[in-house]
């Protein structure tokens, strides 16, 4: 069960979400920075068709076509700098989304772990608010036949209300784990 609340944590939060995205970012761009090693090619086309009016009619088309090849030597290393920097910029990014997973995987834990131990503590309290009401009855049973005194009695009331306090308090601690 945890372990399906916690993918389900990983899949639908949105720092998750824009974790991936940077460190998709971050890939594209190294892969950016790492085509200058190649040469660049630039393509060019166009066409035009015109015509002339004079004494006679003349049309004509021009076409024209190009290919341009650059590159640049790395000779003093920008190049290879630029690839390492932005090849960095991924491992941080990585880095920072293994991060952002373990913390979110740690509080949906710790927030597991404390909804079991107050939902254990619930059954504990409900337990002891049925020893409580058991023993007021008694201690009642005691006061009316004048075997204890009446300070008895509200000392076992005052404990019996002592303890269905804690288990609203611990009924809202579930709740509040349970929305976490």
């Amino acid at each position: 069960a945890l372990n399906a609340l916690v993918e389900r944590a990983i899949g639908e939060n949105f720092t998750i979400r824009s974790a991936w995205a940077r460190l998709n970012q971050a890939r594209a761009l190294a892969r950016k920075a790492g085509s200058e090693h190649y040469p660049a090619l630039n393509g060019t086309a166009g066409a035009s068709r015109g015509a002339v009016h004079t004494s006679g009619t003349t049309t004509g088309a021009t076409y024209s076509l190009g290919l341009a090849a650059s590159y640049e030597v790395d000779v003093w290393g920008r190049v290879a700098a630029t690839v390492e920097a932005a090849e960095r910029d991924v491992d941080v990014s990585r880095q920072d989304l293994q991060a952002a997973a373990i913390t979110l995987s740690a509080d949906v834990a710790l927030a597991w772990f404390r909804l079991v131990e107050q939902t254990r503590q619930l059954g504990l309290l409900d337990t002891q608010i049925k020893t409580n009401t058991d023993s007021l009855d008694l201690i009642t049973l005691r006061f009316r036949s004048g075997q204890v005194g009446g300070t008895d009695v509200l000392q076992q009331k005052q404990t019996l209300e002592r303890n269905r306090g804690d288990r609203q308090q611990v009924l809202a601690n579930i709740k509040a784990y349970r929305h976490q």
